[in-house]
């Protein structure tokens, strides 16, 4: 039997592949019959090798196939061979799950073969009314202490979209600061707190930094005071971005390839590809300076040490810009 799980809603069908997997393992607590194929590094040899292996016991296998898209196009059409080769469509012994982190192309040998034979799911993106509906689910059952009034959902659905990645790391950040001692969540607290898409331009702020130039990063630094955010935001979106650029630079110096660096680093697509680049521009030493300075910033800003923030953040990167 074959599951094929697609679609651009890639928090959805990674939750469905959690679930398929959390199942079996209940169902087969000692079973080692679980295999996760990732493409790279395992080879087309290897994925014969482990459907021509008995299960023990008489179970069924569940067999994950992960980031299969991403092969080329001739041993995408030697996978669909080795799966018509074992009669794969036919087996009640195996049970076979691809999933892909976007909507592939349509075209492809691969993409065909699943469609065709096997339990396809698409997740689409969600549209506001089933926003609504999932973000309800999802506080009521993972975070069920959380106080969130619905205009403050609305705010969140409204302004992040159908990102749920994003929408599940942001409630997730809610809830902590909730839990911490604020008992009644305002909408000053979500402005300070979350961080929404009409702030993408951190990343040419930090792209500017890296390139030093100076200007352009004051520039664009301005742009931030002048619409109005709090400088404890701005402060967040720094340190959340270099965190994040830490992360990967070390994966990086790691030696792992893009495809691995990006399923370790669990980002939303378009936030790793923006990272990733920015990363290149970066030494680890630097980054963990960066990072340092950062953490006074923030000591210094909520301690009230720092009484003027803007000129606080403005030193931060003239420094920067200037090394």
């Amino acid at each position: 039997m074959i599951i094929f799980l697609y679609g651009k809603d890639s928090f959805r069908s990674y939750q469905k592949l959690k679930e398929i997997i959390n199942k079996y393992r209940e169902k087969n607590p000692n079973s080692s019959s679980l295999h996760q194929i990732d493409f790279p590094p395992t080879s087309l040899e290897e994925v014969e090798l482990v459907l021509a292996t008995s299960p023990l016991f008489r179970e069924k296998k569940l067999i994950v196939f992960k980031h299969a898209f991403s092969l080329g196009a001739d041993e995408q059409k030697k996978l669909v061979t080795i799966l018509r080769k074992k009669g794969i469509v036919k087996d009640k012994d195996n049970i076979l799950v691809f999933r892909a982190e976007d909507e592939p192309d349509k075209r492809t040998a691969l993409f065909k073969y699943l469609n065709k034979y096997g339990r396809s799911q698409k997740f689409s993106l969600l549209n506001k009314p089933h926003l609504r509906i999932w973000l309800k689910k999802t506080i009521d059952s993972q975070f069920p202490k959380l106080d969130l009034p619905n205009y403050l959902r609305e705010s969140l659905i409204t302004r992040l979209g159908p990102d749920l990645w994003r929408i599940y790391q942001e409630v997730q950040k809610i809830s902590t600061y909730q839990e911490s001692g604020h008992k009644k969540i305002s909408q000053d607290d979500i402005e300070k707190l979350v961080v929404f898409p009409d702030d993408t331009n951190i990343f040419r702020t930090i792209d500017a930094i890296a390139a030093k130039k100076k200007k352009e990063a004051l520039r664009l630094l301005q742009a931030h005071f002048k619409n109005s955010e709090p400088e404890l935001k701005i402060l967040a979106m720094f340190e959340y971005q270099f965190r994040i650029l830490v992360k990967i630079k070390a994966l990086i110096e790691k030696g792992l390839d893009y495809y691995r660096i990006q399923r370790q680093a669990k980002l939303h697509p378009f936030v790793f590809r923006k990272t990733f680049s920015l990363a290149k521009n970066f030494s680890m030493e630097e980054l963990k300076n960066i990072y340092d300075k950062l953490f006074n910033l923030d000591l210094g800003f909520k301690t009230g040490k720092i009484q003027d923030k803007q000129i606080a953040l403005e030193m931060f990167i003239v420094e920067l810009c200037n090394h």
